[in-house]
C-alpha cells in the first residue's frame, strides 16, 4: 500500500466538469489499495455551488471515500474573481502553503493535472531532496517553456491520446521511456441497477419517439445543428441535451423556440452520478465537437466511454483522437462534424436499422470493459513505480 497525494487546480466543491476527472481517479487510487488524498483550493463554495445539501461523494457518484485537503489563502474570491494571473499566483501560494503542511517525505506518489503545480512539485522534491514520484497527467498543449522543462525533468507524462503523446515526445521533447498512454475512462458499474431516469426525459409527441441525448458543453455550432437537425426529424426524435451554463440554457432555448423546433429539450447541468441514468434512458447518443477546440488533437473525453458504457448506439464527429477509440462501423457511427446530411442519415440508419443499432451498442460496450478507472489507475501504478526503467529523477 503506498501513499498518493493528487494536486487539483479547482474547488470539487464548485462542481465544475474539470472536476470529475480527477474525482475518479482518487476513487480509482484508493480502489488499487492506495492510501489517497486529494488538495484543491477552497473557494468558499462548499453549501453553496452544485453541491448543497448532496454529501461531495454522493454528487460524484463515489463510493470508495478518500481524504479531502483544501487550502485556504487570504483574498481567495478576490483572486477566484480577477482570474488570471492573479488567480494563478493564489494558487501557486495556497498550495505551496499546503504542501509544507504535509508530510511529503512519506508521500510515494504526487500526481496532478495542475501546470504550476507540477513546477513547485518539482522544486520541493529538489530542494528538500523528498524521493516521490511526480506524474503530471497532459490534455493540452502547455505552451510555457518553464513547464515543458519541468516536464522533462519528472518522472512520467500520462497522456490521453496519440496526439497529446507526439506532442510530448516529438514537441516537448521528452524521453518516450517516460511517456505513457492511457486514454480516459468509465465507471462502469455505475450504469447497473439504474430505474426511473426516463420519466424525466421529456416529450411533446403523443407518439413512441426515439430519444437523442447529448451531454457535455454547448460548443460553438452545437445548438444551431441540434435545432436544424430536430426539424428535420421532427415526430421521430426528442432531443435531449445535459449541459451548459443557466444562461446558454436560456439563450438557446428561446432561440429554439423562435425558430418552432419544439422537440429540442435543454434540461442543464446534471450531477455527474445522474448522468449514467439519462444516457441508460437514452436510444441513441450523440458526440459533437467543433474543429476549432484548442485541443482537439489531444482529448479523450470522459463523455465518450460513459456512452460506450451505455451500451447504446453512438453517432460521433470524425477527428482523428475520437477514432484512437470509435471505429466507424464497427461500434459507432462516424461522420464528419459539419455534415448535417450524413449526421441525419446516421440518425436515420439506426432507427431503421435494429440489427445495426444493436450491434454497435454491443461492440461498444464490449470495448468498453478495458477502459474502466481502476485498471486505469493500476496501469498507471504499475508504471510510475516501476524501478527497471531507466529515468530521468532529479
Amino acid at each position: 500500500m503506498g501513499n498518493i497525494i493528487y494536486i487539483h487546480y479547482g474547488d470539487i466543491y464548485e462542481g465544475l466538469v474539470d472536476s470529475i476527472q480527477p474525482m475518479r481517479m482518487c476513487e480509482a487510487f484508493q480502489d488499487n489499495d492506495h492510501n489517497v488524498i486529494i488538495v484543491y483550493p477552497d473557494f468558499g463554495f462548499k453549501g453553496i455551488g452544485k453541491i448543497n445539501s448532496a454529501s461531495v461523494w454522493e454528487y460524484y457518484g463515489i463510493e470508495q471515500s478518500f481524504e479531502l485537503l483544501p487550502y485556504k489563502f487570504p483574498f481567495r474570491k478576490f483572486a477566484y474573481n480577477r482570474g488570471g494571473p492573479t488567480l494563478a499566483l493564489w494558487r501557486g501560494f495556497g498550495m505551496l502553503s499546503i504542501l509544507l503542511s504535509l508530510t511529503l517525505s512519506s508521500a510515494d506518489l504526487v500526481y496532478s493535472r495542475y501546470h504550476f503545480g507540477v513546477f513547485l512539485l518539482w522544486a520541493m522534491r529538489r530542494l528538500f531532496r523528498f524521493q516521490y514520484k511526480i506524474a503530471f497527467e497532459l490534455h493540452e498543449d502547455v505552451k510555457t517553456t518553464l513547464l515543458i522543462n519541468t516536464l522533462r525533468q519528472i518522472d512520467t507524462i500520462i497522456v490521453i491520446s496519440h496526439g497529446a503523446r507526439r506532442l510530448a515526445a516529438e514537441t516537448y521533447k521528452i524521453s518516450p521511456n517516460k511517456i505513457l498512454l492511457e486514454p480516459d475512462a468509465a465507471k462502469l458499474e455505475a450504469f447497473s441497477n439504474i430505474r426511473d431516469i426516463a420519466i424525466l426525459l421529456p416529450s411533446n409527441s403523443a407518439l413512441k419517439v426515439n430519444r437523442l441525448v447529448y451531454a457535455g458543453s454547448l460548443h460553438e455550432g452545437l445548438p444551431e445543428l441540434l435545432c436544424d437537425l430536430g426539424k428535420r426529424l421532427e415526430n421521430q426524435i426528442e432531443i435531449i441535451v445535459l449541459g451548459g451554463s443557466e444562461e446558454q440554457i436560456k439563450l438557446n432555448s428561446l432561440i429554439a423556440k423562435e425558430k418552432g423546433c419544439k422537440n429540442l429539450h435543454y434540461l442543464g447541468y446534471v450531477r455527474p452520478s445522474e448522468v449514467p441514468g439519462y444516457l441508460k434512458a437514452a436510444d441513441i447518443l450523440l458526440l459533437w465537437y467543433p474543429n476549432n477546440l484548442r485541443y482537439i488533437d489531444y482529448i479523450s473525453p470522459v463523455k465518450l466511454f460513459e456512452y460506450m458504457a451505455a451500451k447504446k448506439p453512438i453517432v460521433a464527429a470524425d477527428f482523428p483522437a475520437i477514432r484512437e477509440i470509435l471505429n466507424d462501423k464497427e461500434n459507432a457511427l462516424l461522420v464528419k462534424y459539419n455534415d448535417i446530411d450524413g449526421i441525419e442519415y446516421s440518425i436515420r440508419s439506426l432507427l431503421q436499422d435494429e440489427k445495426l443499432t444493436h450491434a454497435l451498442a454491443t461492440r461498444a460496450r464490449s470495448d468498453v470493459k478495458q477502459f474502466t478507472w481502476k485498471k486505469r489507475a493500476q496501469r498507471i501504478l504499475d508504471f510510475v513505480l516501476t524501478e527497471s526503467r531507466d529515468r530521468s529523477v532529479l
